[in-house]
């Protein structure tokens, strides 16, 4: 074990190292994030304008994102607001089915090679948009159960078979939805 983090006196030298590259991919991930709600819903407002199970979801959905961005940029490290993004998320999330349902239903009643191209890109951004939803609700589920990290580690040998399972997935959805849950102050205040 090295001295600790120059200013980061929680860390570890090697492990702030990794903190902040996950800190990283969370940035760019973000906006990669915020690209695909802001594509997919440029394309349903382009394709799909006429179809109010598509428009007025993708609408809503697209507001909700903004919503979730900022609560993400101006969250900090005493106030919880996992309650609040998960549920905002969770909203995302549901109003994107009803447009993947209806693309999906293109491709039943219609066969895949007389439909447009935009249908499928269209199919392949929705899908993508919901399975990040997905994952950030999963995550903050995680966060909202105040699950500690270091609890959790333990030597190898005294670690139960379903933890090894269970601790690099549950701080896998963690890095994807808040990394800096990592730097939180306790107690927590709900806000």
């Amino acid at each position: 074990v090295t001295d600790a983090a120059l200013g980061h006196v929680q860390f570890h030298r090697a492990c702030y190292g990794a903190y902040n590259d996950s800190l990283l991919f969370f940035f760019l991930l973000g906006w990669v994030q915020l690209g695909l709600g802001i594509v997919a819903g440029a394309l349903a407002w382009t394709y799909y304008r006429d179809e109010i199970s598509v428009y007025a979801p993708t609408i809503t959905s697209f507001i909700l994102l903004w919503v979730c961005f900022f609560m993400l940029m101006f969250r900090g490290n005493r106030v919880r607001t996992y309650h609040w993004t998960l549920l905002a998320e969770t909203l995302v999330l549901c109003l994107w089915v009803m447009p993947l349902h209806y693309i999906i239903s293109l491709y039943v009643a219609v066969p895949h090679d007389q439909l447009p191209r935009s249908t499928m890109a269209c199919l392949i951004i929705f899908l993508l948009n919901t399975l990040f939803r997905l994952l950030n609700v999963l995550g903050n589920i995680i966060l909202m159960c105040e699950y500690q990290r270091t609890n959790h580690y333990l030597p190898k040998g005294m670690i139960p078979f379903w933890r090894r399972i269970t601790n690099p997935i549950a701080d896998a959805l963690i890095f994807w939805t808040y990394p800096q849950s990592v730097e939180q102050k306790y107690p927590p205040h709900w806000g």
